[in-house]
């Protein structure tokens, strides 16, 4: 018997920062509204099932607007069971991650560096390339 097998690429438009912070997700949410003049605010957390019978809960900040959004995800899942689980297991040194969406004519990436650098709380932030990853496809939802 002949086997189709379904391959699908999906097209990775937004810019991705990985952020080293100790805080939690809304003390780091709220540094972040005060410094771009933005309103990032809790949203539903995602839940991504796998194959394996594994699932990550993540915690989630957005900010929409018409055609854009900028998103704080907590890197680490909320544990199940012993083990930790991460969106981005290959970025485990990263506490959040910050999606940008359709923000390219307000925020560079020179600038949303600059400018998040500035805020105490956050220890380091690096543009992240996301061709490079290989569970990039955890970012798609």
């Amino acid at each position: 018997m002949k086997k189709n097998k379904l391959i699908v690429e999906y097209e990775y438009e937004f810019t991705l920062f990985g952020i080293v912070s100790l805080v939690s997700e809304h003390k780091l949410a709220w540094e972040i509204n005060n410094t771009l003049k933005i309103f990032l605010a809790k949203s539903e957390d995602i839940k991504l099932d796998f194959i394996n019978n594994k699932n990550l809960i993540i915690s989630n900040y957005i900010f929409d607007k018409e055609d854009s959004n900028l998103r704080l995800l907590k890197n680490k899942a909320y544990k199940t069971g012993q083990e930790q689980l991460y969106i981005l297991p290959e970025l485990k040194q990263f506490d959040y991650l910050l999606v940008l969406n359709g923000f390219e004519q307000t925020f560079s990436k020179e600038d949303i560096i600059n400018s998040l650098n500035k805020i105490d709380v956050i220890q380091y932030i690096i543009n992240i390339e996301i061709e490079k990853l290989k569970s990039k496809e955890n970012l798609v939802f």
